[in-house]
């Protein structure tokens, strides 16, 4: 899977050394939906701001009908190991389901990283 959509390739790439994501976003970049950006320069906007609040949440990106939120797991060092998200139905998913699952999901990520 590409990743430069979805919440868990943005966490990934958000995260990853700056050659991987030049790799990652050099043209031409598919789409999975009409959603999808291929902007490189939107989508490292949109990677500062997954570093700066460790998470995306991704919405018809991926999936015309769904959602995904996503966070980084990282090792005590910082260093990216993986990254952990949670999907569904767009149809199930609004203002306050965003709040639960972002915040189970980043919880999740820090009971992960602080294991390794």
């Amino acid at each position: 899977m590409p990743l430069h959509f979805g919440a868990t390739g943005q966490c990934i790439l958000a995260f990853s050394a700056p050659d991987v994501v030049d790799r990652a976003l050099a043209p031409p970049l598919g789409r999975a939906t009409e959603f999808t950006d291929t902007d490189p320069n939107s989508i490292r906007a949109r990677l500062q701001q997954i570093r700066e609040r460790k998470y995306h949440v991704a919405i018809r990106d991926y999936a015309d009908h769904a959602f995904a939120v996503g966070a980084p797991i990282q090792s005590r060092a910082g260093d990216l190991v993986g990254a952990i998200s949670i999907s569904g139905p767009l149809a199930r998913f609004d203002d306050q389901r965003e709040k639960r699952y972002v915040a189970l999901v980043t919880a999740a990520a820090a009971r992960v990283s602080q294991r390794l």
